[in-house]
């Protein structure tokens, strides 16, 4: 039976037409499994009927489709974004999934600590808690979690419309994001191990921008800065000599 059910809710996930159905199949299926995994005497019962792999994917471009809804479309709404259901809950229920250790937190966590700061303090709240539970979980390297998280939001960005409207690159999402990740390495918790993620994370994501030095030029004032104060002077040496043997790469006139 309770196979049967969840396979419904993967029907109306994977074919329905109509967003808010769809998504309505989504939010019963994180509070479905959340249910069962409540309880171990459920969870013997029901390890049939976990989530594949497959099923995860078809959640998550479920959620994508409600989260790439246009907010700002407030005017002139069609039949479908009067259907399509609000972003917070759509990221809230993606965060009941990795919050229980449900899905496989590598992806997921990464689209979802990219959205930290796109849908205000109550969804930032939830985001939080989660970010902290899969760090704890130490399933994914940290590093590597949050480079991927600043990568993912860092290419959503609009910036022939941002240098149209003269937005300053500290006022981007990107950054907004950078600040509030750099802000969880501090006080007596930034071990040495710490120290070694951050450099990691500036390193890489160096090396990530001069892969395609014309496209990514922003990405070291959007999402690497708030990190530099965090290093080690002798990391920072480091971090600085590579971007100097490559400033021609990276220098306006070459972007």
């Amino acid at each position: 039976v309770h196979g049967s059910f969840l396979k419904k809710l993967e029907y109306f996930i994977e074919r329905e037409p109509q967003p808010r159905l769809a998504a309505a199949a989504f939010r019963s299926l994180a509070d479905i499994l959340v249910l069962f995994s409540s309880s171990s005497t459920v969870t013997r019962r029901l390890n049939c009927v976990e989530p594949s792999s497959g099923l995860i994917e078809k959640f998550w471009d479920c959620a994508q489709r409600q989260l790439n809804a246009n907010e700002d479309q407030e005017e002139d709404l069609d039949e479908d974004d009067l259907m399509r259901e609000d972003p917070r809950s759509v990221m809230k229920n993606v965060c009941k999934l990795l919050y229980f250790g449900l899905v496989d937190a590598e992806d997921l966590a990464t689209q979802v600590i990219s959205q930290w700061v796109n849908y205000g303090p109550e969804v930032a709240e939830v985001v939080k808690a989660t970010y902290s539970k899969v760090k704890q979980a130490g399933k994914v390297s940290h590093g590597k979690l949050l480079l991927d998280s600043l990568i993912a939001s860092y290419e959503r960005e609009d910036f022939e419309v941002l240098e149209s409207e003269d937005t300053h690159l500290q006022q981007t999402k990107s950054r907004k994001l950078a600040n509030r990740l750099a802000s969880t390495f501090a006080g007596f918790s930034y071990t040495a191990d710490d120290k070694k993620e951050v450099f990691q994370l500036v390193q890489n994501g160096v090396s990530y921008m001069l892969k395609e030095p014309r496209t990514r030029c922003y990405f070291s004032e959007c999402a690497l800065v708030p990190f530099t104060s965090k290093l080690v002077p002798q990391d920072a040496q480091k971090v600085l000599s590579k971007l100097q043997d490559v400033e021609g790469e990276i220098s306006p006139q070459s972007a």
